[in-house]
């Protein structure tokens, strides 16, 4: 026989599923290493399928690529007092990998209209 759930438990669940701490000020600071950092350590604890763990696997490479040192990074960013849905920090992350992969292609094009 299936135990139905209190309200409080199925709000709990919805809560730690749906909404994770909120990373627009770091999104909206410049899209630094620190944003992609907690966005990192945020989607490792919460990704549940595998579209999620793909994203995580992605951003580990880029974070490698990158240079980053996550533990160092982190050590200096402080958690937020408020959370957002998923598809909002998601949407900060396309954001921000957009920002940072422009600015890429703006170093590259100087660097090729120096040489």
């Amino acid at each position: 026989m299936l135990k139905v759930l209190p309200d409080k438990v199925i709000f709990s669940w919805i809560l730690q599923r749906f909404f994770v701490e909120d990373v627009s000020d770091l999104a909206d600071n410049g899209c630094g290493n620190n944003f992609f950092c907690k966005v990192n350590d945020i989607l490792q604890k919460h990704a549940k399928n595998d579209n999620e763990k793909e994203i995580v696997r992605n951003l580990e490479i880029f974070i490698k690529k990158s240079d980053m040192d996550c533990k160092e990074v982190l050590k200096k960013v402080r958690p937020s007092e408020k959370e957002q849905p998923l598809p909002d920090l998601l949407g900060n992350l396309n954001k921000c990998i957009i920002r940072r992969s422009r600015g890429a292609q703006f170093k590259y094009l100087c660097k090729v209209r120096k040489g």
